[in-house]
């Protein structure tokens, strides 16, 4: 073991990851933050490679937060110490759920269901998957007035493992509070950004979002 990779093993907390419980020296990631959210879930350091490797996407918790989950942004080999990583990651403040626009196959060249009356063809959302850990942050902006109404103009950012695939114009169920009650929020996913992606496919997806209009 490296003299870095010692000291992190001696001195490091403990990291629960795969079943295995590593060793990391981690502290708040605010340098050049202008986030509040960022300010108060990044997270960065050193931290021991482990057997199987930790992999970029790929969620951890620490001892001190036993019930709160961290997702691995990047992780950095160190120059001179084999066995460490330098990592980046947040911690989830979110779980969601991810649907996605499904088109019923038209049989024998029917557009409408003889008994009920329905478009065959109509399209529906698609429950993919559910209880997704992201990392979620909001760009409040005003109304914008309209003729025929008030436009949603608040952007809506997340960050989520690239293992989920996630695609513009999938809707996203985010929790938030409606009427003074918890609910969800249907936002559609508008962009994309695949540049956390390494070579091997794996890492983190960002998005951006808005409010979803779609029925």
């Amino acid at each position: 073991m490296s003299e870095n990779g010692s000291t992190v093993q001696r001195l490091g907390e403990d990291i629960i990851y795969d079943n295995q419980t590593l060793k990391a020296s981690l502290e708040e990631s605010t340098q050049a933050t202008f986030s509040l959210a960022g300010r108060a879930y990044y997270v960065q350091g050193q931290i021991l490679k482990g057997n199987p490797e930790i992999k970029q996407g790929e969620l951890f918790s620490r001892l001190c937060e036993p019930n709160e989950k961290y997702t691995i942004i990047t992780l950095l080999p160190e120059p001179y110490a084999s066995d460490l990583f330098f990592l980046y990651a947040y911690k989830c403040n979110a779980k969601v759920s991810i649907y996605r626009l499904e088109s019923p196959e038209i049989t024998n060249g029917k557009r409408f269901d003889d008994i009920t009356g329905d478009r065959l063809d109509s399209k529906t959302f698609e429950l993919i998957y559910s209880n997704v850990y992201v990392f979620s942050d909001t760009v409040v902006r005003s109304f914008k007035e309209l003729n025929d109404g008030l436009d949603d103009q608040t952007i809506y950012t997340m960050l989520l493992p690239h293992e989920y695939g996630i695609s513009v114009l999938d809707r996203v169920a985010l929790p938030t509070t409606i009427n003074g009650t918890n609910s969800t929020k249907n936002l559609r996913v508008d962009s994309i950004s695949n540049a956390l992606i390494g070579i091997s496919s794996t890492g983190i997806d960002q998005i951006q979002l808005s409010f979803d209009t779609r029925s």
